[in-house]
């Protein structure tokens, strides 16, 4: 099927814009600490840094889902599954007083690791069925 190849990409392509835009946002922690009158500048090497970061976490979830083979595999769902909460961890971690686009990066992958646990919970289903179904005929 298609949506299996092209799942990932706008995955992807949603988290950058999610960053980008998190960009524009003001960063009322900064705010606080800046003189009077001075207006920040867009982040742009920090939502650059964080655009590779969303890439190379895609890239990961490619490498174990394999969506080119991937064929109800309950077992590649759950390693990424798990593999994208203790990464939500470690981002979670950071968070108190961020700025807002590692808030949008940190949604963007709760959102992808709930993703991840719907598809273990689809497939551990689909596997179950199916055992089901032939151990009855």
């Amino acid at each position: 099927m298609i949506w299996r190849h092209l799942l990932l990409p706008l995955t992807a392509i949603a988290g950058l814009s999610m960053v980008v835009w998190g960009g524009f946002m003001p960063d009322y922690w900064m705010l606080r600490h800046l003189p009077p009158g001075v207006d920040p500048d867009y982040p742009r090497q920090a939502v650059l840094t964080f655009c590779a970061i969303i890439l190379a976490e895609c890239l990961l979830l490619l490498a174990v889902l394999r969506p080119g083979s991937y064929c109800r595999s309950w077992g590649r769902a759950l390693c990424a599954s798990l593999l994208a909460l203790a990464i939500a961890g470690f981002w979670l971690s950071g968070f108190m007083h961020a700025p807002p686009y590692y808030g949008m990066h940190l949604q963007w992958w709760l959102l992808v690791s709930l993703g991840l646990a719907l598809l273990t919970l689809y497939s551990a289903g689909q596997s179950w069925w199916q055992r089901r179904n032939k151990v009855s005929a």
